[in-house]
């Protein structure tokens, strides 16, 4: 008797055993549902986080190549108001200097280059305005582009076949104050200037033979008959580097 009493008592105790682990196997059984939720709900977090990223990553791809658009529509309509002129740089300020000052300064660079210049070819002549005590440039804008284009053409011209501290400078125009170099070149725009300084940059870098500008267009030549390059923005520069 005592033995079936013992037997009932273990019974009893294993059935709550039993009992206790199907209930800890029903709460894990829970707890695995809410795991399996919560990852459902990360995961389609993560789907929508993920879509709204590619969203954004196109958005900005779209407004960097409107910007770009921008930046290459703005650069033609600064091309355009700037086809038919010319900088002077290094040219010395006279004091109390007339408009009659800059065109005679425009002139002597004119006779001295073998390219003469009349007052009726040039539209407007003006000094740009600048820091106090800095050497500001002198911009001409003459009336045809293709006078614009002769006249630095013989200044390239000339330069070129004169050793470096002989090449133009004041005192080949009659310029009093000792002996300065002066440059003529395109007048380029604030973004046409930087990117025509990082095109000889990439150019020196990648051993390229030839770096200039022409009619506010900057280009680019590798070797003397390879082919030539026209270089619109930054990102011809980093396509190109991608290619060396």
């Amino acid at each position: 008797m005592m033995d079936m009493f013992r037997s009932f008592k273990s019974f009893k105790k294993l059935a709550s055993d039993v009992a206790e682990v199907k209930a800890q196997n029903n709460e894990i059984y829970s707890t695995n549902q809410e795991i399996e939720k919560s990852m459902s709900f990360i995961k389609k977090e993560f789907e929508e986080l993920k879509k709204k990223v590619e969203n954004l990553e196109k958005e900005r791809s779209e407004l960097n190549d409107h910007a770009n658009d921008l930046e290459n529509k703005l650069r033609d309509v600064q091309l355009s108001s700037r086809s038919s002129s010319i900088e002077m740089r290094n040219v010395p300020l006279k004091d109390k200097e007339t408009h009659s000052d800059l065109m005679s300064i425009v002139s002597g660079i004119g006779r001295a280059i073998g390219c003469p210049v009349t007052s009726s070819e040039i539209r407007d002549i003006r000094r740009l305005s600048g820091k106090p005590g800095t050497t500001r440039p002198i911009v001409a804008e003459f009336g045809q582009v293709h006078a614009k284009n002769r006249f630095l053409s013989s200044a390239r011209d000339f330069n070129r076949k004169l050793q470096t501290q002989v090449k133009l400078n004041t005192e080949t125009i009659g310029l009093s104050g000792g002996h300065q170099p002066i440059f003529v070149a395109e007048y380029l725009s604030a973004s046409s200037k930087r990117l025509l300084f990082l095109t000889r940059e990439f150019a020196k870098e990648n051993k390229y033979a030839y770096c200039w500008s022409s009619n506010g267009n900057i280009f680019l030549r590798k070797e003397p008959q390879g082919k030539q390059l026209i270089i619109r923005s930054e990102k011809c520069l980093q396509d190109l580097r991608k290619q060396e």
